[in-house]
Parts: C-alpha cells; structure tokens; sequence
C-alpha cells in the first residue's frame, strides 16, 4: 500500500502547483487594489465636481 502512495514522483508536481496558485491569488490580490483604488479616486472626483 505504501508504494501506491509515494509522493516523492509527485512533489515537483505539487510545489509547481502551489506556486502557480500563489502567483494566480498575488495576481488578483494586487488587481483588486488596484481597481479599489481607482474607484476611490473616482468616486473622491465625482463627490468634488458635485460639491461645487
């Protein structure tokens, strides 16, 4: 049984695995900053023009 589990064929797999889901949930991470900061600015310019 030990022999049909043996995760030393398997482990490059895994580790490139959870480096590319790092980089994919990194990824996302910064766009969602990115667009929570754009809408910020955004809605800071529309509160300014109604303001006037």
């Amino acid at each position: 049984m030990s022999g049909v589990i043996e995760p030393g064929a398997y482990m490059e797999f895994v580790w490139i695995s959870y480096a590319l889901t790092a980089l994919g949930v990194g990824g996302l991470l910064l766009f969602i900053l990115q667009e929570r900061m754009s809408a910020k600015r955004h809605l800071k310019r529309e509160e300014d023009e109604a303001g006037e």
